[in-house]
């Protein structure tokens, strides 16, 4: 495994097990943990394959990729309109993918979470679709408690729920 200087070297020079070579990043958005200065997370758009996340830790010889997973496209067979059937539950994240021409007010039990519109990763594309996660705090972790998830429109109706 190579580690990289910083997490940007990892995102961009590393090389990522989980896909096929060859291996490019079209675009990443990069996001430094809240809760640990040694945890980034990175949102990595490739031709071909569509929107991954990668986790990253950084260890004594630098920044590795320790997680990856691919959030879109989704599985063939979903065929759900709601908010939450791209919904996953990763280490300390929680993210989901949903398809809407407004984006919606998604909470983790009360909490809001971060949100990035599809467009801002890949700008040239047409789709309403958005990207939000949540960072689990260590406590949530370790009392394995409910994750309530919640999302409203702009009006502050709720239109859909979920309890992972």
């Amino acid at each position: 495994m190579s580690t990289h200087r910083s997490v940007e070297a990892a995102v961009f020079n590393g090389k990522h097990a989980f896909l096929e070579a060859p291996f490019s990043v079209e675009h990443a958005e990069i996001i430094q943990s809240e809760l640990s200065p040694k945890k980034a997370y990175a949102f990595l758009v490739t031709p071909g394959t569509g929107l991954h996340l990668s986790t990253y830790t950084k260890g004594w010889f630098g920044w590795n990729t320790s997680f990856a997973t691919i959030l879109y496209p989704p599985a063939e067979d979903s065929s759900s309109h709601s908010v939450f059937s791209e919904t996953g539950k990763y280490s300390s994240l929680v993210i989901g993918v949903y398809r809407s021409q407004e984006p919606f007010q998604v909470r983790v039990n009360g909490q809001p979470v971060h949100t990035i519109p599809y467009q801002q990763l890949k700008p040239y594309v047409s789709e309403d679709l958005y990207i939000w996660y949540y960072e689990r705090q260590p406590d949530m972790l370790e009392n394995k408690d409910k994750v309530h998830l919640t999302a409203r429109d702009v009006n502050g109706s709720i239109v859909d729920r979920l309890d992972l």
